[in-house]
């Protein structure tokens, strides 16, 4: 009797097989904390490089999804990128542009319906201006 126990205790924790163990998370993850949304719309923009050169045309798109603040920048020539790690302050909005080629600070300053600003990667700086379309 004492045997029986002894293996059926083994098998419980595997002592003779290689099942792969599976995990599961006691909770779930913490919920991303999102920032509030005070401004939405279409900002029809064109971005240049520092001296004027390689201009480039774009929307900065600004919604409101589920109470949050979310921020996309689409371009012709790159597709859509997120923006995330969002902040603001008073009418500036900074953020994190992923692209392709690694992450880039977005910084965008709000005047009325008028939007500037600048897209900074490494060593390359890009400045934007624009409108509000919708």
């Amino acid at each position: 009797m004492i045997l029986s126990a002894t293996m059926f205790a083994l098998a419980l924790i595997g002592g003779g097989q290689t099942t792969p163990a599976i995990a599961f998370a006691a909770t779930p993850a913490p919920a991303t904390a999102c920032l509030s949304v005070d401004r939405t719309g279409t900002f029809r923009v064109v971005t240049k490089k520092a001296g004027g050169t390689a201009l480039g045309l774009g929307l900065v798109v600004l919604e409101n999804i589920n109470g949050c603040l979310e921020a996309t920048f689409i371009t012709d020539d790159s597709g859509p990128a997120i923006i995330d790690g969002l902040s603001v302050s008073g009418d500036t909005l900074k953020g994190n542009l992923k692209l392709t080629t690694g992450s880039a600070k977005l910084m965008l300053q709000f005047a009325g319906a008028s939007v500037t600003g600048s897209i900074v990667q490494g060593g390359n700086e890009w400045s934007i201006e624009g409108r509000k379309t919708s």
